[in-house]
């Protein structure tokens, strides 16, 4: 009961409404296997701490969405923003571009730090937990998720944080997620080649 309470006010806390769209293929008490549509997202790579590299980021994508673009526009604020490690002390941060955006009629960044692309659909594994933003509490769900893991499944590329509250938000109501990219397992291809022999490239990728 109580946290489904926490759960509950942390919605109403969120950074912004829209957020990328996804199906729910399969869950248990932990995970949620999930297909996600292709969203645009302006990004920034940052070096930095694990714990800083977000704050850090916010405020160049942050003056992108307020203005600091070709255009003068404001664009609004969706959730979550993500962080993905891409090297040692690098850190790739990402936010969604709201959905009645193109590549097309987006504004133009005027900031070179900031790039617009496209996030093609994907399948991943994720975990929701609440509370603190340390390293250690991140740590301590992604080894959960990485033990709840379908062995049809393996991860591909390194884990993606997902923040979807303002630091403003007090610790307890904050919503975070970590996701991880899905394949195939080769294994469970290799010794089931007769089950998937009828299964398209586009689908086994996806």
């Amino acid at each position: 009961m109580l946290k489904a309470s926490i759960a509950l006010i942390a919605s109403l806390l969120l950074l912004g409404q829209e957020h990328p769209t996804f199906t729910v293929l399969e869950k248990d008490d932990k995970v949620e296997i999930r297909q996600y549509d292709s969203y645009i997202v302006a990004e920034t790579v940052i070096e930095g701490t694990f714990e800083g590299a977000g704050n850090d980021a916010f405020h160049i994508l942050a003056g992108y969405i307020f203005g600091k673009n070709d255009k003068g526009v404001k664009i609004d604020m969706t959730s979550p923003v993500t962080q993905q490690q891409v090297g040692y002390s690098r850190y790739l941060i990402q936010f969604m571009m709201p959905s009645e955006w193109t590549l097309e009629t987006l504004p133009k960044p005027t900031d070179p730090r900031v790039n617009l692309k496209v996030v093609p659909s994907r399948k991943v594994a994720a975990i929701t937990y609440h509370g603190s933003w340390s390293e250690r509490h991140y740590d301590d769900n992604l080894l959960a998720l990485e033990h709840s893991l379908p062995t049809r499944f393996q991860q591909t590329g390194e884990p993606i944080w997902a923040r979807y509250n303002s630091p403003m938000a007090l610790t307890m109501l904050r919503t975070n997620e970590i996701l991880v990219e899905l394949k195939w397992s080769l294994l469970l291809m290799h010794s089931k080649v007769s089950k998937f022999s009828d299964v398209k490239l586009t689908d086994v990728s996806d």
